[in-house]
């Protein structure tokens, strides 16, 4: 017997990822083959949010386009019991949109073209609705930070004119957006500590936990004084952050990547423990913005490895997957660190001919510097 609301408290049961996304597609099938409209389209929002938050991506950006059909076909769509903060599904998809369109810069697979397309329809259904766009130019800025600094410039200020809405994030998530603007793009330190006061305070939460929106905070604060090569201010939030990010399940709080950057500088060991346990991991990622920085950072390492070690090869416990997979599991270190260089520069060289610049080769050779 059908059961939609079960079908709901059982996959909350699996623990996130690939599981839990694996049992979210069988809800969908069995939502779809009983016409159940609005589980049609909960079902597939809850897949979105699995996949943004707890995976990759991908799964999101395959599946969002079904939802759009359905609302368009139907758009009187109720929420969902368990989503019924929600005026009714197309409420639910324009906040999942946000998600959609601040991802089209991590997949070089979606044409600019495609990209643009994705923007303005949810420009026009955003208007529509009687929203505003402060979520609309958030997304444009991220998009254009990397292709046009001067047009990215332009929508920041746009987002900063408007209030937020009941489609805007959360003011803790606008803010911690804005400490990354002043970090990262103005290199103001001085102007991201004042704006990040109330979130060190937990005056600014985002959600119902207390942490998330500071994680997020330390995190940006890591990773620009990793940029900036300052290793003693960056292993102080190291220190911070290892004792935190191991009892957050999301993905946007796995610094794993980043203790592993400051570990080749710092301590080649650890380096070398975090690559162990997390090889596999990131060879699977399927998204080609986190796969891009993630290959750099093990380029770098197994470059610094190799002029660190006496010997020319390195014994690693890999798999068959592993395109360099030796059975005796010696590896060459040069021979890794041409491997995920060249996986690197690949990629870099898509997203620039997709975006029509020359920003992600010239990233690639900073970082690896």
């Amino acid at each position: 017997m059908y059961d939609a609301q079960q079908l709901l408290k059982d996959f909350e049961k699996i623990e996130h990822g690939k599981s839990r996304i694996a049992a979210i597609r069988s809800a969908i099938r069995l939502a779809d083959e009983n016409h159940d409209l609005p589980y049609q389209l909960g079902f597939r929002m809850d897949l979105c949010y699995e996949s943004n938050f707890y995976h990759d991506s991908m799964d999101m950006m395959v599946v969002f386009p079904e939802a759009l059909a359905l609302v368009d076909k139907f758009p009187d769509i109720p929420a969902t019991p368990d989503a019924d903060w929600y005026k009714n599904g197309l409420a639910r998809v324009l906040d999942v949109y946000k998600w959609v369109i601040n991802t089209c810069d991590a997949f070089y697979q979606i044409p600019y073209e495609d990209c643009m397309k994705f923007f303005e329809d949810f420009k026009r259904r955003s208007i529509a609705f009687g929203y505003n766009l402060k979520p609309y130019y958030k997304t444009l800025y991220n998009f254009f930070e990397v292709i046009d600094e001067a047009q990215a410039e332009q929508y920041f200020k746009e987002f900063q004119k408007l209030p937020k809405d009941d489609n805007g994030d959360c003011k803790a998530c606008d803010r911690n957006f804005e400490i990354s603007y002043y970090l990262f793009r103005k290199k103001r330190v001085d102007i991201a500590d004042k704006l990040a006061k109330d979130i060190e305070n937990m005056q600014l939460r985002c959600g119902t936990n207390t942490n998330y929106a500071w994680l997020r905070l330390k995190g940006h604060y890591l990773e620009y004084y990793l940029e900036q090569k300052d290793y003693e201010k960056a292993g102080e939030y190291v220190r911070l952050l290892e004792q935190y990010s191991r009892n957050e399940k999301m993905s946007e709080y796995d610094y794993d990547d980043a203790f592993f950057l400051f570990y080749t500088h710092m301590d080649m060991g650890k380096a070398l423990k975090i690559y162990k346990k997390d090889w596999k991991e990131w060879f699977e990622e399927r998204c080609p913005y986190e796969r891009f920085y993630l290959d750099s950072r093990i380029a770098l390492f197994f470059r610094e490895l190799g002029k660190q070690r006496k010997g020319n090869t390195i014994k690693l416990k890999l798999n068959p997957t592993f395109p360099l997979y030796s059975e005796d599991g010696i590896y060459s270190i040069q021979e890794l660190e041409k491997f995920y260089y060249n996986n690197a520069k690949d990629i870099a060289v898509k997203f620039d001919q997709r975006n029509g610049s020359k920003y992600y080769q010239k990233e690639l050779e900073a970082l690896i510097q």
